[in-house]
């Protein structure tokens, strides 16, 4: 797929559902300053806002089909995904969260940081612990 590209810094956000990912990434957004925006992409927001139309997308119509898969195919996602990350100003950093979220997406999302210039400056991995949940 092609992209429309402006150059972005990428940090991937990963973790179990329910570690704070969404979360820990809106925290960082606090440090964005004019000579270094921050931005944040959730996957799962992004597709839930495609799904009831909250955001409208160019990949919309593949998203909505009646015969759509719950779980869709990751290069779909990727495309969505660079969607948001290609309209981020030149040089910004883009928090990207809950994707790629399985082996099979990990390629065509660096095929994508590649094919856009992008910078993948690393990734963050969010654990909670059992023992916090077990307290009151």
């Amino acid at each position: 797929m092609t992209y429309n590209t402006s150059m972005a810094n990428i940090i991937v956000v990963h973790g179990f559902p329910g570690s704070g990912k969404t979360t820990q990434s809106k925290r960082l957004l606090k440090l964005s300053t004019e000579n270094c925006p921050i931005y944040h992409i959730s996957a799962g927001e992004r597709l839930r806002a495609i799904r009831t139309g909250e955001f409208q997308s160019r990949y919309g119509d593949q998203v909505n089909k009646p015969d759509a898969p719950k779980m869709l195919d990751h290069n779909l996602v990727n495309a969505i995904m660079f969607e948001y990350v290609s309209s981020c100003p030149p040089e910004s950093v883009v928090l990207v969260d809950g994707f790629p979220r399985f082996k099979d997406a990990v390629e065509p999302f660096i095929s994508a940081i590649q094919e856009g210039d992008h910078n993948f400056l690393g990734s963050l991995h969010l654990e909670i612990h059992l023992k916090l949940l077990d307290q009151d």
